[in-house]
């Protein structure tokens, strides 16, 4: 029985039988022109992600600096502030243990207090943050890249329901594998040349990609 390891092992030897020609030069057939134009999309939005990202770094490394010179409020160390307790009965106990029965012993209003103080000067931190985005133009930068990220996963998820059934699908398929190099796609693109040279049949191959689909 063939298995996904040592079918995945002869696929990369099957490759090389491949008629790299007439891979580059034969003419799609119609099941294989929204492949083809997937394919250029796929590499459009890719280029459109590549500049997002480039567009946003200089914001992330000004945030980064900003929280450097603002860093967030510490919550209290409440066993720094505890009431002294001294206690015959805790001798025996080490210092951490002592700690934490004096901290339970602390009022609980006093306890209140300081978790209200410390919740507020992380709330006002926070709104100075979103302002600072706001302002050095972080959010919106951030927006933009999250936006073509999005649009690159829809289009790469699209491919994940296509199989090329021509050498010139299956070419476009390859050329937006290697440039975005997503892994679902380049191991569906495995699949792909195992079934056009054979070496592996149409039901293995949707069995292994439905594998795929369920460990993802």
């Amino acid at each position: 029985m063939t298995t996904k390891r040592t079918t995945r092992r002869t696929i990369l030897a099957g490759a090389a039988s491949l008629p790299v020609a007439a891979i580059a030069v034969a003419p799609a057939s119609p099941p294989d022109d929204s492949i083809i134009a997937l394919a250029e999309r796929t590499i459009e939005a890719w280029r459109a992600l590549e500049a997002a990202n480039a567009a946003y770094q200089p914001f992330d490394v000004a945030m980064i600096e900003w929280r450097e010179n603002n860093p967030m409020p510490q919550q209290t160390d409440i066993s720094e502030l505890v009431d002294p307790v001294f206690d015959p009965a805790l001798e025996n106990f080490d210092p951490t243990v002592r700690r934490v029965v004096q901290i339970i012993r602390m009022p609980k209003e006093k306890q209140d207090r300081l978790c209200e103080a410390d919740r507020l000067a992380r709330a006002e931190w926070e709104e100075r943050e979103r302002g600072e985005k706001r302002r050095c133009g972080y959010t919106k930068a951030a927006a933009a890249e999250c936006t073509a990220s999005d649009h690159v996963t829809k289009i790469i998820a699209e491919f994940y329901e296509m199989q090329p059934r021509t050498f010139a699908g299956l070419a476009a398929k390859a050329r937006a594998a290697r440039i975005t190099g997503d892994d679902g796609l380049c191991q569906q693109l495995s699949y792909d040349i195992g079934v056009m040279t054979g070496e592996i049949t149409q039901a293995e191959r949707d069995g292994f990609a439905a594998e795929d689909d369920e460990a993802a």
